[in-house]
């Protein structure tokens, strides 16, 4: 199967999967995230893979964080477990493309594919999950490397003013976890990026739009897990969003590529605030 052939499956399968999670949602009130919280990335050199690779290798299954291609884990004394299959990722993982009438389309670029297995698909290899992280002023430094203007006015919830073009942040202490705090904040800042000065995303833009509070919400959630899973923290997303998520069902039921639409626009505001 050709790389863009297996690439198209997955979105089907993530497609499936999101579908799956949002009807548990709506029955129990429960979501189960429909990908993995993992930073991925290279056993070998070390290398954390970032954007389309990273949601990518979101979509798999395991929880091992280290990956290598054949040649790597070969040549560290490591065999493949028999009937193992591997995961394609990019050299140069996605482009945004802007039509002449504002509408965004997602491509994926025919760039030299890579091949990758996971520890867990190595006989013999042994690893360890990571230490949590605690509040890490770094990654804190990395998320607001664009100067947004964050206040401390409401100590209850995490949310974007657009019109003012503020994040309102509760301050730290208030939440349970670092994690949490990174999480809220990675969610509002992905918001952020869309604001018309910015990348005037359409669905941030106009928020109350029919459709569109589902739709950026579910960029704002894809978009904060592939910071966290890139720069270390889990993305706990924040419980008042399922309710436009959930409405989004319907979109999703007929139309699958929503979805690449979703994660397309949740990389560029990755990109943009990296």
């Amino acid at each position: 199967m050709a790389p863009i052939e297996r690439v198209e499956q997955k979105w089907e399968l993530m497609a499936d999967k999101l579908i799956e999670s949002l009807n548990e949602f709506e029955r129990t009130g429960k979501w189960i995230r429909p990908w993995n919280l993992v930073q991925h990335r290279n056993k070998f050199t070390g290398t954390v893979y970032s954007g389309m690779n990273t949601f990518l290798l979101m979509m798999t299954p395991f929880v091992c964080p280290y990956w290598g291609t054949f040649n790597q884990w070969s040549e560290a004394g490591y065999k493949i477990k028999k009937d193992s299959k591997a995961e394609v990722i990019f050299s140069k993982s996605s482009t945004v493309e802007e039509k002449e009438d504002g509408t965004k389309v997602f491509k994926t670029l025919v760039s030299r594919p890579w091949y990758v297995y996971n520890g867990e698909q190595i006989e013999g290899f042994e690893w360890a999950p990571d230490e949590a992280i605690s509040v890490n002023a770094d990654i804190e430094a990395v998320l607001t490397a664009k100067n947004p203007a964050i206040v401390h006015i409401d100590n209850m919830m995490a949310y974007f003013d657009n019109d003012r073009d503020i994040i309102n942040m509760p301050r730290v202490e208030v939440f349970t976890s670092a994690d949490g705090y990174l999480g809220a904040l990675a969610h509002e800042l992905i918001h952020w990026s869309g604001h018309e000065s910015r990348l005037n995303r359409d669905t941030l833009v106009n928020y109350h739009a029919s459709g569109n509070q589902a739709f950026e919400e579910l960029v704002a959630e894809i978009g904060a897990s592939i910071l966290g899973t890139e720069l270390g923290f889990v993305a706990e997303t924040q419980h008042n969003s399922f309710n436009y998520i959930a409405g989004w069902l319907t979109l999703m039921s007929d139309k699958k590529d929503a979805l690449k639409r979703a994660a397309a626009e949740a990389i560029e505001a990755v990109r943009y605030l990296r």
